[in-house]
């Protein structure tokens, strides 16, 4: 594989990250969060979520990577949705 070859696939995989959200969802009386990347739209994830909660349903939501995640609104302690963060490298990266 040439280096012009591999360069172009970094700033393709650059530029699909951008477009992905962090979602991180907190459960009642649990010690984790369920999180996750998505594809969706900030606005899009919090509609489908408030929609869920209103009707007392399960909340179905899709990853960046095709995967279902689903739980019940009863138990969400929190929503958080933002970027999706960096991978840190080496000591004090940030």
């Amino acid at each position: 594989m040439s280096p012009k070859k591999k360069s172009a696939g970094r700033v393709a995989a650059t530029t699909v990250s951008e477009d992905r959200v962090e979602v991180r969802i907190g459960i009642q009386n649990s010690q984790r969060e369920v999180a996750f990347e998505s594809n969706s739209e900030p606005d899009e994830i919090a509609e489908v979520i408030a929609g869920a909660w209103a009707a007392n349903e399960m909340v179905t939501l899709e990853d960046s990577r095709g995967s279902k995640i689903m739980v019940p609104t009863d138990k969400i302690a929190y929503v958080e949705l933002g970027p999706p963060s960096k991978p840190r490298v080496g000591f004090g990266a940030g």
